[in-house]
């Protein structure tokens, strides 16, 4: 995600997608989502899980897709 989220790497032929990965939000439920997944002993909070697919499933579509839908008017803009 840090790398996805850095425009630098240009991962996201729109700009406004790393920042959508960058902001805090999307964040704080990436390590709560990780804490699930490599911890064996912790459950999942459906409301967590639920919030937290209404912040990545648009990111997740988007690259799946292969960035051929238009999110922005214009590239780069």
């Amino acid at each position: 995600m840090k790398f996805c989220s850095n425009k630098s790497n240009d991962v996201f032929l729109y700009p406004r997608v790393a920042d959508a990965l960058a902001q805090y939000n999307i964040k704080v439920f990436k390590d709560q989502l990780d804490f699930i997944v490599h911890g064996r002993w912790a459950e999942a909070e459906s409301d967590i899980v639920l919030k937290a697919a209404r912040a990545l499933r648009p990111l997740i579509n988007h690259i799946l897709e292969g960035q051929s839908h238009d999110v922005e008017d214009g590239a780069g803009a």
